[in-house]
């Protein structure tokens, strides 16, 4: 009777054991279910951090579960954060996860860490199986197109835009991608249709105006490129992503039309937003040269040096804004430095004789100059007449006094 009683206990314990396990398991997987919706549900609404928040939640509970992982996967490539988004989407995969977005989404991360020929192998294998004439297939397209431009291979990637297109006609941005990749060809005509196709979809569509603006001024179309920069300058909302590059093109298109004042003020506005760029104050300087403001240009110049004591084509203009100056001592200076840099360099070699003549020095001092500069291709004709001499003849020794002496 004993015996009965306790197997009966052990029979009601055992079976109460397994409907708790089976109960709390059960609570646990629909915990795991519910934290899966919640990310789902904020990754509808763009809140990629907070979905991927859940997802944490739910790989920790139970890190088999491979959907989950390439839930969270979608939601690093929203982020950008392509080095997650791919290790997330390996791990799918090795737990056999199957999905028809998988490939595309790997090709997407392979193209965001700059791997084009891995992102192309699974564009190509996402492309035979995406439902046709749906939007997965348009933006596949894009990829595939941009793949390609990125690996060289033009033609595929013309077509595989003008699929793209022909998918989704009234997409702003595919066309604006399209511009930009006839731009990077030098079809400006092409570039330029597809830019109008932009802006006629979106308005607002600030980059394609800054587009416009730059293809104009790659065509040396200075009248229209200045008026382009204009409207993109009206039309860009923000304006502190207006970049130092933007004013400084503005400025040279300005300046190629004779409107120096504006190009300086544009230039000027260049060197605010990056006062550590010796290029731009040696571009602000070569418009004063250009106006025969002199003195300006030199404080200009001396700035570029300042930042960047090691291009010559500074050096070249100090000395050339130094001799316009009849700063002849220091021009001398950086000419004849100019001339032990680069030895082959007829016009370096004549300033510096050119200065030492205007310097009273003797020609014994000069000649040498003179010959070197001749000798490398410097024009006869356009020296000074008091040098020109120095071109043919070889200057001797002083003759010695000879003194006789007479016993």
């Amino acid at each position: 009777m004993f015996f009965t009683k306790l197997s009966y206990f052990l029979f009601c314990f055992i079976l109460v054991s397994t409907n708790l396990a089976f109960a709390q398991k059960k609570t646990k997987n629909e915990q795991i279910q519910l934290w899966i919706e919640q990310g789902e549900a904020e990754w509808e609404v763009s809140n990629y951090l907070d979905a991927i928040a859940w997802f944490d939640k739910a790989i920790k509970a139970d890190s088999n579960r491979a959907e989950v992982y390439f839930k969270r996967a979608k939601s690093w490539v929203q982020l950008k954060k392509y080095e997650n988004a791919l290790k997330d989407l390996l791990i799918a995969d090795s737990l056999g996860y199957k999905d028809s977005e998988h490939d595309l989404y790997l090709g997407v991360s392979w193209f965001g860490l700059k791997h084009y020929d891995k992102a192309l192998n699974f564009f190509k294998k996402f492309e035979e199986t995406v439902p046709k004439d749906s939007l997965q297939e348009a933006s596949l397209y894009v990829y595939l197109a941009e793949s390609y431009k990125e690996l060289g291979k033009k033609k595929n990637a013309a077509k595989a835009y003008q699929k793209a297109v022909e998918l989704k006609p009234d997409d702003a941005d595919i066309y604006f991608l399209r511009a930009n990749f006839w731009a990077m060809q030098e079809e400006w005509k092409e570039a330029l249709e597809d830019v109008k196709k932009t802006l006629a979809l979106n308005p607002r569509f600030w980059k394609a105006y800054k587009l416009k603006a730059e293809i104009l001024f790659k065509q040396g179309k200075d009248q229209a490129s200045t008026e382009a920069w204009q409207v993109y300058f009206s039309k860009q909302p923000d304006k502190k992503k207006i970049t130092a590059q933007d004013y400084s093109l503005y400025a040279y298109s300005l300046a190629q039309l004779k409107q120096y004042p504006k190009a300086i003020e544009a230039i000027g506005k260049a060197i605010s937003l990056n006062k550590d760029n010796p290029e731009w104050y040696f571009e602000r300087a070569n418009y004063y040269i250009l106006q025969k403001k002199f003195s300006k240009a030199l404080q200009d110049t001396q700035q570029a040096i300042a930042l960047d004591s090691k291009d010559l084509s500074y050096f070249q203009q100090r000395a050339f804004l130094y001799y316009q100056l009849k700063r002849y001592e220091e021009a001398l200076s950086d000419y004849t430095f100019l001339a032990q840099q680069d030895e082959k360099n007829p016009e370096n070699h004549y300033r510096v004789a050119e200065l030492k003549f205007l310097l009273n020095k003797t020609p014994q001092e000069y000649h040498q100059d003179v010959l070197a500069a001749y000798q490398l291709g410097y024009p006869k004709e356009k020296m000074l007449p008091q040098l020109q001499p120095y071109t043919e003849k070889k200057l001797g020794k002083p003759k010695r006094k000879r003194f006789l002496c007479f016993f």
